[in-house]
C-alpha cells in the first residue's frame, strides 16, 4: 500500500479516530511518565524525610549526651568547688588559729618583758646600792689597810679615827 492510496481512503471517522487515539496514547505516555517522575520524585522526598529525620535524631542524641556530659561536669565541678571552698575555710581557719596563737604568745612576752621592765630599775638600784656599799666595804677595808701600811713604823699613831 502507498501513501497515496492511504492518504485517499482516509475519511473524517478515521482521522477523528485516528487523532484521538494519537491523542490517547500521548495522555496514556504523559500519565505513565507523570507517575514515574512522581513516583521517583515521592522515593526521593521520603529518602531525604528519612535522613533528615536520622540526623535529626543523632543531633538529638548527640544534644541529650552532651547535656548529660554537661550535668556531670558541672557536678564534678560543684563537688571540687566545694572541697576547694572547704580546703580555703580550712586553712583560713587554721592560719587564723595560728596567728591568734602567736598573737597570745607575743602578749604574754610583751607582758613579761613590760613586768621585767618595770622591775628593771628597782632591781638595777638595788644592784647599784649593794655595789655601791661594797664598794664603800672596800674601799674602808683598802683604806685602813693602806693607813696600817702607810703607819707600820709606829710614827704617827691613829688617833681618834672612826670608822
Amino acid at each position: 500500500m502507498d501513501m497515496n492510496t492511504f492518504v485517499q481512503n482516509l475519511t473524517w471517522k478515521k482521522i477523528a479516530i485516528g487523532a484521538i487515539s494519537v491523542l490517547l496514547m500521548a495522555w496514556v505516555l504523559h500519565e505513565i511518565l507523570f507517575f514515574a517522575f512522581f513516583h521517583e520524585t515521592k522515593q526521593m522526598l521520603d529518602q531525604f524525610n528519612k535522613q533528615f529525620t536520622q540526623q535529626q535524631t543523632e543531633i538529638h542524641k548527640t544534644i541529650s549526651e552532651s547535656e548529660e556530659k554537661f550535668a556531670d561536669r558541672d557536678k564534678a565541678f560543684d563537688e571540687m568547688s566545694k572541697k576547694f571552698g572547704e580546703f580555703v575555710e580550712r586553712q583560713q581557719k587554721e592560719t587564723f588559729d595560728y596567728l591568734t596563737k602567736v598573737e597570745k604568745e607575743q602578749e604574754e612576752r610583751q607582758k613579761e618583758f613590760n613586768k621585767a621592765f618595770n622591775e628593771a630599775p628597782q632591781k638595777m638600784w638595788e644592784a647599784h646600792e649593794k655595789f655601791g656599799e661594797e664598794m664603800r666595804k672596800n674601799f674602808i677595808k683598802e683604806s685602813k689597810k693602806m693607813d696600817e701600811d702607810f703607819f707600820r713604823d709606829g710614827k704617827n699613831p691613829k688617833k681618834n679615827v672612826k670608822e
